[in-house]
């Protein structure tokens, strides 16, 4: 018995196990300055949702930065759930948890300074 015990001890160690995250949405688009996701997505319960992002300046400096925000759509217009900012052209992520509703992403660069970019928002 100690030796099924064993076997199936160290079994346990060389089956990997991988853990997926489930891609909500994803995003891309040229010359953006401001502009929200054409795409939205739905939660039914409380989960930590992650929004991983990369921009490239085309027409802002390298100080500049953009604001991308998760807004919640409510019955009449919506709220800031969680943003982070990113300067210049760089990649980045940052995670909110999310409650029942509806949400979407927003872009906001100052004086449509424009950036490319691309991402998605996983859970």
């Amino acid at each position: 018995m100690k030796k099924v015990a064993y076997s199936l001890l160290v079994l346990s160690f060389l089956i990997p196990v991988v853990a997926h995250a489930a891609t909500d949405i994803t995003y891309k688009g040229y010359g953006i300055w401001s502009w929200s996701s054409v795409s939205d997505w739905s939660v039914s319960s409380t989960k930590k949702y992650k929004v991983t992002h990369k921009q490239t300046r085309t027409t802002a400096t390298s100080s500049t930065s953009m604001t991308v925000y998760i807004k919640k759509k409510e019955f009449v217009g919506s709220s800031t759930a969680a943003s982070s900012s990113f300067k210049g052209s760089t990649n980045g992520s940052f995670s909110a948890n999310l409650g029942k509703g509806t949400y979407y992403l927003r872009f906001e660069a100052p004086k449509a300074l424009k950036f490319d970019i691309s991402g998605s928002v996983t859970h």
